[in-house]
């Protein structure tokens, strides 16, 4: 409780913040009223998924991409209850995408904004398409579950996964730029396999150093590709946000265009 303690005050100006500005919206609060908008949760996980998945890949034993997709498919699909489960879990997401999912006016009124092209080309492709990605967010989802899962208790999901909900649910309005903090509080929460490899190996040395494992022996855990994989993925995750802002620099640099409303130039931009 005492550690607890230490974020009452940060309440307590939150609350007193709600109460004297009316609520939670600054600026425009008509465009902005507050509404369940449940497949925001499908586009984070889909969202965090397309920008960490060197993160997601040093999760696994040799970084491998097949290790990865069967270790989540195995969750979702590895015995008889898993799949049943799955298949309700599935079934509520179309119900959710179907009755929740919002077409904010400011996301087809603006052309400068990537989630403009996304909405119209890939949501709005099809009126099945919507429905067509929900296994998508399904497995980006089980990705990630399985990712932090092995390292954070379950009163920590839990309470990120509320605390998430809270945070994105409640807009109406698709931004990428809701979903940094929640991504990259799960980002540093994901902790690469090799990191836990080299944990229990020193467990394991210290237990022999005291006698506790008699004449066993140790087997090698890794070659020195695997040692270093989880080094090599995070060199890729760094050149992997660095090719995504050189393209979304040159984009705006680049490519400008006009409105026929307006003077002067109009730019990309997220």
């Amino acid at each position: 409780m005492s550690k607890l303690s230490v974020y009452l005050p940060i309440f307590a100006t939150f609350l007193f913040f709600l109460r004297w500005n009316g609520g939670i919206v600054l600026g425009d609060k008509a465009n902005h009223v507050a509404a369940l908008h449940l497949p925001q949760l499908f586009y984070f996980v889909t969202f965090s998924t397309f920008f960490a998945w060197p993160a997601l890949l040093a999760t696994v034993r040799g970084g491998s991409p097949l290790r990865l997709l069967t270790r989540s498919l195995r969750g979702l699909f590895g015995t008889f209850p898993r799949a049943i489960t799955t298949l309700c879990l599935l079934g509520l997401m179309l119900a959710a995408i179907d009755a929740f999912t919002i077409e904010h006016p400011f996301l087809l009124a603006d052309n400068r904004h990537y989630t403009f092209y996304l909405w119209r080309r890939v949501v709005k492709a099809h009126p099945l398409a919507k429905f067509a990605l929900a296994p998508v967010y399904l497995l980006c989802g089980r990705l990630w579950i399985d990712a932090l899962g092995r390292t954070q208790s379950l009163f920590w999901m839990l309470g990120f996964v509320l605390a998430t909900c809270l945070t994105l649910v409640p807009s109406p309005l698709l931004e990428p730029r809701y979903f940094i903090v929640p991504f990259v509080i799960m980002r540093a929460h994901l902790v690469p396999y090799q990191a836990l490899v080299d944990e229990v190996s020193d467990c394991r040395e210290e237990a022999k150093v005291g006698g506790k494992m008699g004449k066993e022996e140790e087997q090698e855990e890794e070659d020195g590709w695997m040692k270093w994989n989880h080094v090599l993925l995070l060199m890729i995750e760094g050149l992997w946000y660095a090719a995504i802002n050189a393209v979304t620099m040159y984009v705006f640099l680049n490519k400008p265009f006009k409105w026929p409303s307006e003077e002067g130039w109009q730019r990309f931009m997220w």
